[in-house]
């Protein structure tokens, strides 16, 4: 019995081999390790409490600020941006495994999907309840006045519908998520990743402009390293030349 049990975890912790289709969506060779059951849900158990111990942090340091409005629609939405850029650098290494959820790099990218979704969901609230009292005719106005564009809000709606929703199939389906057409997931980032560009550099001001400037940047710099890396591994060492 106890080679058995140790056949059955050598089989679950070695390398991701060709037993599997590679997904649409894959970005590196199959290098990441499976987790067990026990490790899945102690990760999911982490992540849960982590995201919502941030956004409850972010609450309770609205009630000690002068300004609560302001903490509780500017706050959401950095974390978001944070989010949103680590759970990319995380989704660029990662094989068909991770995109069906089953490595630890995989899950914890889902993980921060979800978060940063869903602390934009609360950005954008906060922001119809203290900056626009609700009303779609105001939202508007204050995008012409922004972008000069005032159509621009039905891209920010088609925004706030489409990543919670990404976030929520990656929870409840990563198998159907990682099968996709690869035309499709690609089309979704390009679409979230001009957004959220716009949104964190375009037409930020100060410190978050910065910021998102820095985060563009340093995402650039790791999808090339992450490219260099894929290369060397798909071409295999190369034998050395006899003397």
């Amino acid at each position: 019995m106890d080679a058995g049990r140790a056949d059955s975890a050598a089989a679950v912790r070695c390398p991701l081999s060709e037993r599997e289709p590679s997904s649409p969506m894959d970005t590196s060779s199959p290098t990441q390790f499976e987790l067990t059951p026990r490790e899945r849900t102690r990760l999911d158990t982490i992540g849960a409490l982590a995201g919502a111990l941030g956004l409850l942090g972010m609450l309770g340091l609205a009630t000690v600020t002068a300004r609560p409005e302001d903490t509780l629609v500017r706050w959401p939405i950095r974390i978001a941006v944070v989010a949103y850029f680590a759970a990319l650098a995380l989704m660029l290494t990662l094989d068909d495994a991770g995109w069906r959820a089953r490595t630890a790099a995989g899950r914890s990218a889902r993980w921060l999907w979800t978060w940063g979704s869903a602390a934009y969901l609360v950005h954008v609230a906060m922001a119809f309840h203290f900056v626009h009292g609700w009303s779609h005719a105001r939202a508007f106005a204050a995008t012409a006045t922004e972008s000069g564009f005032g159509e621009g809000i039905y891209v920010s709606y088609l925004f706030t519908i489409l990543w919670p929703l990404d976030a929520a199939l990656w929870q409840l389906a990563p198998d159907a998520r990682a099968a996709r057409p690869r035309w499709a997931s690609v089309s979704l980032h390009a679409f979230l990743g001009l957004i959220v560009f716009n949104g964190a550099v375009v037409f930020a001001e100060g410190g978050m402009r910065w910021a998102g400037a820095v985060l563009t940047a340093a995402l650039a710099v790791w999808w090339r390293r992450e490219r260099s890396r894929r290369r060397l591994i798909d071409e295999g060492p190369t034998d050395p030349s006899p003397i």
